[in-house]
């Protein structure tokens, strides 16, 4: 009672001998918006590929996969390039590219050294629901990055944090008592591994 003919399932009503409604659930697409670490410690190694490397390889998988494979709109920034304005979406993977290249090829911001990952990206103002994605080493306090998690999924975002790390940030190469220097701070330190 109250329910339109149309939405019946009728061929389940014929096999069961049951009135069940068809349902429908509209798909739309995604947003995303990829932001890449740019501070000075995602220059790491100086030899071989460097943490800045890697984190344009993954936003470049996950860009391809979103756009090409989904058709998602894509958004790339870097950290010290997030503003409130509006951004450009991509949804073409030759464009999505030359700008990661045009990422990865830009200077470390020292600038940035001493200020907070979660500032540029709470000051962020999306107007529409987008998954948000952080390639960063993560030198920041859990703490103000799970608060700016639960700030976007009140407004209807969610964040997603990819941590990348060297090797030698996971087990030190050193044997022997080491000056250890800051690239962001410059802050020295002297360890005993």
């Amino acid at each position: 009672p109250g329910v339109e003919l149309r939405f019946l399932d009728w061929k389940l009503y014929a096999r069961t001998d049951r009135l069940y409604v068809k349902s429908f659930c509209d798909e739309r697409a995604s947003r995303f918006l990829i932001v890449i670490d740019d501070t000075p410690s995602m220059r790491y190694p100086s030899d071989g590929p460097t943490k800045m490397d890697l984190a344009c390889e993954l936003a470049t998988g996950i860009a391809y996969l979103a756009s090409q494979r989904q058709k998602d709109a894509v958004n790339l920034s870097t950290l010290s390039g997030i503003s409130a304005r509006r951004r450009e979406e991509y949804r073409s993977f030759g464009a999505i590219f030359s700008q990661l290249q045009k990422l990865n090829s830009l200077a470390p911001d020292f600038s940035a050294a001493d200020r907070p990952i979660s500032e540029p990206l709470s000051k962020l103002d999306l107007q529409l629901p987008t998954t948000v994605i952080l390639i960063s080493d993560l030198y920041e306090e859990p703490a103000s990055l799970i608060q700016l998690s639960r700030k976007a999924r009140r407004a209807g975002h969610e964040c997603w944090f990819l941590h990348l790390m060297s090797k030698d940030e996971i087990a030190l190469p050193y044997e022997n008592l080491s000056n250890f220097i800051d690239v962001e701070s410059g802050r020295k330190l002297q360890l005993d591994p």
